[in-house]
This record gives C-alpha cells, sequence and structure tokens, in this order.
C-alpha cells in the first residue's frame, strides 16, 4: 500500500494542474546547473570534472552555497541525446524559478553532507534533478524559461497525463548550447592582458619616463595607446555579447563586481582619446603654462593613472574566476614587471644634458667644464699649433702676465697697468694708408732701449727680433696676434 501513496499523491496533483498551468505551458526536466560553472567548463567544486559531461559530480554545497555560483543563476541540461555524452544547455530560468530551485534544492540537501545552508531532512549529496513547468520565451540558447512550478525528477510524463494545457518542452538544436563558454573565457582573458596588463601601462610609462626623447616619447606613447585600447575593446565586445554576469540574477559577488569594474574601466579608457583630442595647445618656449592647459592635463594624467590601476585590478580580479587562474595571473605579473624595466630604462637613457633657463644648455652632475684657457684660444683662432707668442698674445690674462714678466726682465720696473697714465694711446687710424703707416711704424725696431718681447729668429747674424709691447686697450687681441704673426712671418 505505501507504494502507491506517491502515485495517488501524482493523480491528485494532475487533477489540480488545470487550474495551475495556462495552455502554454510545457514541462521539462534534467540536471540543473548554475550558470557559472557552466560557462566555466569546469566544475568549481571538481576542477578535473568537465561540467557538460558529468553534471552529476556536481556538489549540493557548490550549487546552493557558494556565492558566485547561485548568484549567476540556474540553467537547465538535456539528457544526452544518441551517440553523445553531452548534456546540452537548453533553458536559462528566470529570477522566480531560480528563487524555487534555490529553495527546492537546499530542502533536498542535508547540513551533514557538506550543504552548509541545507536543512537536515535532505540525503543528495551530488547531481541535483528536477522538473520544471513553465513557458518558454525568446530566442537564442539556451532559452528564457519563465517557471511556475518545481516538482520531483521524472514527473514529467505523468504531470502531462490527461493534461491538455500541458506538454512536454519542443527543444530544437536552435535552443541548444551543448557547448561551454571556455573559448570565450580564454580570448577575452587574453585580450585584456595585453591591452590592460602590458600596451597600455607601457603608453603610461613612455608619457612618464620618456619625455626627455622629444619627440620620440609622444609617438610611442600615441602608438601604444591606441592599440592597447583597439585589444582592450576587443576584449569588452567579448565579454558583452558572450556573458551575461551584468544580467545575473542576484547582482552581488566578486564576479558581478568584475563586470562592473571593467565597465568603469573601458568607460575611462574611451574618454582618454577624445579627451587628448581637445587639448590646448602648449606653451612655447619662455611662455608661462596658461591655466586651461594646466587643468587638462591634470584630468588627463589623473584619468589615465585611475583607468590603469583599476584595468590592471580588474583584470586579476577576472583571472581569479576562471580556470586558468595561475596563467593569467602568471602572465599580469610578467607584463608589470616588463612594463616596471622599461620604465627604469627609459629614465636611465634620458640624454645627459637638459635645457637650461634662457634656451643654453647646463651641464648636469658628473660632467666636467671645458677649460677657460682653451675656450679663449679657441674663438681667437688659435691651437696648440700656433707660435708660442702668438698664443701667450690671444689670450689677454696670459699676454698681460708675459707682458709684465718681460718688462721686470729689462728693469723697467714698471706694471703692466702703469702703461695707461706714462704712454699716450694711440689712436686708431681712420683709413687704410693711416692704418698701413702704423702697422709699419710699430714693427720698425724702437729707439731708446724700448722694452718689448724678442721673438727668436730664423737667422743667426740678424739676432733676435723685437717686438714692440702692443698697448692693451687701444688694440684687440685679435688684431695683436695679427701684427705678431706678420712679424714673425
Amino acid at each position: 500500500m505505501r507504494s502507491l501513496y506517491p502515485l495517488l499523491h501524482l493523480l491528485m496533483l494532475n487533477l489540480a494542474m488545470p487550474h495551475l498551468i495556462s495552455a502554454a505551458s510545457e514541462c521539462v526536466e534534467g540536471y540543473i546547473m548554475d550558470t557559472f560553472c557552466a560557462d566555466r567548463g569546469r566544475l568549481l567544486d571538481s576542477p578535473g570534472t568537465n561540467t557538460l559531461t558529468e553534471p552529476q559530480q556536481h556538489s549540493l554545497h557548490c550549487l546552493v552555497d557558494v556565492e558566485v555560483c547561485y548568484s549567476s543563476g540556474f540553467e537547465v541540461l538535456e539528457s544526452p541525446r544518441s551517440g553523445s555524452n553531452i548534456h546540452c544547455r537548453v533553458f536559462k530560468l528566470d529570477d522566480a524559478g531560480n528563487e524555487l530551485v534555490l529553495q527546492k534544492a537546499r530542502e533536498e540537501g542535508n547540513t551533514a553532507l557538506g550543504c552548509k545552508t541545507c536543512g537536515s531532512a535532505g540525503t543528495l549529496e551530488r547531481g541535483y534533478q528536477a522538473a520544471l513547468v513553465g513557458t518558454p520565451e525568446g530566442t537564442g540558447a539556451p532559452r528564457l524559461f519563465k517557471v511556475k512550478s518545481i516538482h520531483a525528477y521524472g514527473t514529467c510524463n505523468l504531470l502531462t497525463l490527461g493534461n491538455s494545457g500541458l506538454t512536454l518542452a519542443q527543444i530544437d538544436d536552435s535552443m541548444r548550447l551543448c557547448s561551454s563558454r571556455d573559448v570565450y573565457i580564454q580570448a577575452h582573458g587574453a585580450l585584456m592582458v595585453v591591452g590592460w596588463g602590458f600596451l597600455l601601462p607601457l603608453g603610461v610609462a613612455t608619457a612618464a619616463f620618456g619625455k626627455r626623447h622629444d619627440p620620440l616619447w609622444f609617438f610611442l606613447h600615441l602608438i601604444l595607446q591606441l592599440s592597447g585600447l583597439a585589444i582592450g575593446v576587443a576584449g569588452w565586445t567579448v565579454a558583452l555579447s558572450q556573458f551575461q554576469v551584468l544580467d545575473q540574477w542576484k547582482p552581488q559577488g566578486s564576479l558581478y563586481a568584475h563586470a562592473c569594474m571593467g565597465v568603469v574601466v573601458m568607460c575611462l579608457g574611451l574618454l582618454q582619446p577624445i579627451n587628448a583630442f581637445f587639448r590646448p595647445h602648449k606653451a612655447e618656449p619662455g611662455d608661462k603654462r596658461t591655466c586651461l592647459r594646466l587643468a587638462w592635463e591634470i584630468v588627463h594624467k589623473s584619468f589615465g593613472y585611475i583607468s590603469i590601476v583599476l584595468g590592471v585590478g580588474t583584470a586579476a580580479v577576472g583571472a581569479l574566476h576562471s580556470r586558468y587562474a595561475v596563467s593569467f595571473l602568471g602572465a599580469l605579473g610578467a607584463s608589470i614587471i616588463s612594463v616596471i624595466a622599461a620604465g627604469v630604462l627609459l629614465y636611465c637613457c634620458s640624454p645627459k644634458f637638459s635645457k637650461g633657463e634662457g634656451g643654453g644648455r647646463r651641464h648636469l652632475k658628473g660632467e666636467t667644464k671645458e677649460p677657460e684657457v682653451e675656450k679663449g684660444n679657441e674663438r681667437d683662432g688659435l691651437s696648440e699649433s700656433s707660435p708660442p707668442a702668438a698664443r701667450s698674445l690671444g689670450s689677454p690674462q696670459t699676454g698681460a702676465q708675459e707682458l709684465q714678466e718681460q718688462r721686470q726682465e729689462r728693469g723697467g720696473g714698471r706694471q703692466v697697468g702703469e702703461l695707461h697714465e706714462e704712454e699716450e694711446e694711440p689712436q686708431l687710424p681712420h683709413s687704410p694708408e693711416e692704418e698701413s703707416r702704423t702697422e709699419r711704424e710699430l714693427l720698425r725696431e724702437p729707439s731708446g732701449g724700448s722694452s718689448g718681447y724678442r721673438a727668436p729668429s730664423s737667422n743667426a747674424d740678424d739676432g733676435p727680433k723685437r717686438i714692440p709691447m702692443l698697448p692693451p686697450v687701444s688694440v684687440s687681441p685679435g688684431r695683436r696676434v695679427n701684427l705678431v704673426t706678420q712679424q714673425l712671418n
């Protein structure tokens, strides 16, 4: 008699169903799987188990206790068709259906079997199945299923028996999704790691540490940012078209936070090229930077730094929820290390000179300056190969010192500075004839034992030639050099 009680219960329920079910209702039954594990391709509680081939291994604890699983919503898996072992995804439940499944599954489980939110009367540990009555809506795969009631697995045939308002669900290929979204997860993660984990941070490092390489840094920054943003947009497109995290049943959990962070990061990233397009002109050298330019730089840099930090954090959070967490996090870490190394290299390879005030150049620390005497000789057209007399007269200080020493050797006892008081300053010539006559007089040997520098003579009989001392004020150093050179020749 006791074996007849379940049958009598189903018969009574069948009699009451016409009052509960509309004419368009359908009944579907199968394994209940959370969308997160279905998309992942592997069971979260058993990483080595394929979700669609062994759904019976999915624990009730993972289904109803783990937030990232139950908050993603539930789906119905169809029984494998002939010649296949794949449980295709056919229906995705609405909010009411998700609530009913969560409640019913917790009644079937037991805390003693590992389900923390279950009761103590159930006996089920893994592989939750159920029969659902409702109406399919929309298009695509899996199809949305608006649930009206939930029953024990294997009761659809009994529920439809003698009930013209309820039929078995008609499933075709347009409703079936017989694979996970694992390939899209890989594509999305790889694109985001390359875009937001490497190219965009590298472009920021180029702008921050490579500005001394002007204008190379600007073109590198532009290329890196545009290419990184394009790759990021491609990864974002994959996420929006293939994942329904933003439309999940309960908007909570770290996976939902990952999706929201991704939207914010992409919006900030897309604003940057628009911001850069309307940038004010840079101030000319020596001009003060305008307030508008200063405000633009603050906004542009702030948005850039914030988006990079959020982008790297978003990629890390997303990697933790995939079955490729180790690979994604390893690639992300290597990218960040490479960007840091590139920034240090750019900084260390900056030019050794930087522009000083007035448009000139100043030596940085550790550089040696050229001797002032050598610069003076170069300015007067002299070199190491010039005659000694010409080199001594070419530099005002050295020439004055030599002349004073010769003066003292001759016994004159007068200082170079006294020449201005005791000797009359000759007037500069005003015509070519006067200039030629003045040169001949200066080159002629003076009388009366006047002092001067005796240059060595190539002819031993002639004796040393006397070169009169030139007035230091009236004749420039270059002029004196020319006169000495003429005498030596």
